[in-house]
């Protein structure tokens, strides 16, 4: 699928709005547009940080502040979305219900990359934030075996918002979910409503295991 990374108007508006945190300690960011594969690659070398100005950590905010970590044409569009801006069809879905933490956007094209996106509330004042890519990807020449020509790009990411901090740091999810999953084998479904992940089939029919969250943590 072949990847436009033109920065709109949208993007520049919220980005306004979120001046980057420089001289703040550990902070580093990609040096150029990222596709969800090239994330999935890189998001645990990156902290990033709360917009400046706010004090809000609902999912909305966390999606700026993703968006201006990591610039992503289905992040970009999105943005469109939320402001009203036409989209000429390029999103085939698009949800931001705030009121529960959740957030999901995919794009109308052959390959389908979307993300969703959800968060918890722990008892201490803690947030967890999950991050889970959907879709395929094109493989270059030098990484195919066989005939496939795509891969998926299925992949779980979680950031911590640690009470009175405002750096998003990423925990690696066997740390989160107490084991490794492969998360390509799968097809993870955030929640909208409760508080459980779902590990689907590929082809996102069949429930295969559900991650219960108890208590502060999944079980």
């Amino acid at each position: 699928m072949k990847r436009l990374f033109t920065i709109n108007f949208a993007l520049f508006f919220c980005l306004l709005l979120s001046v980057k945190c420089y001289g703040q300690d550990n902070f580093t960011t990609p040096p150029h547009t990222l596709s969800f594969h090239q994330i999935s690659k890189e998001w645990k070398n990156y902290v990033f940080f709360l917009p400046a100005g706010t004090e809000k950590h609902d999912i909305f905010t966390f999606f700026i502040a993703l968006t201006e970590a990591y610039p992503n044409e289905v992040f970009f569009r999105a943005l469109d979305k939320h402001l009203n801006f036409d989209t000429n069809g390029w999103l085939s879905h698009y949800v931001l219900d705030i009121p529960n933490g959740y957030m999901a956007c995919s794009a109308a094209s052959e390959l389908s990359p979307g993300f969703e996106m959800c968060c918890w509330k722990k008892t201490n004042g803690d947030h967890l934030y999950a991050v889970s890519f959907i879709g395929y990807r094109y493989l270059d020449e030098s990484e195919m075996t066989g005939n496939r020509r795509d891969e998926s790009i299925s992949d779980l990411l979680f950031f911590e918002l640690k009470k009175g901090e405002r750096r998003f740091v990423p925990i690696a999810p066997e740390t989160v979910l107490g084991q490794t999953y492969d998360f390509k084998k799968y097809r993870v479904r955030l929640p909208r409503h409760g508080k459980d992940i779902k590990l689907m089939d590929e082809n996102n029919t069949r429930l295969l295991k559900t991650l219960k969250w108890e208590r502060n943590s999944f079980k």
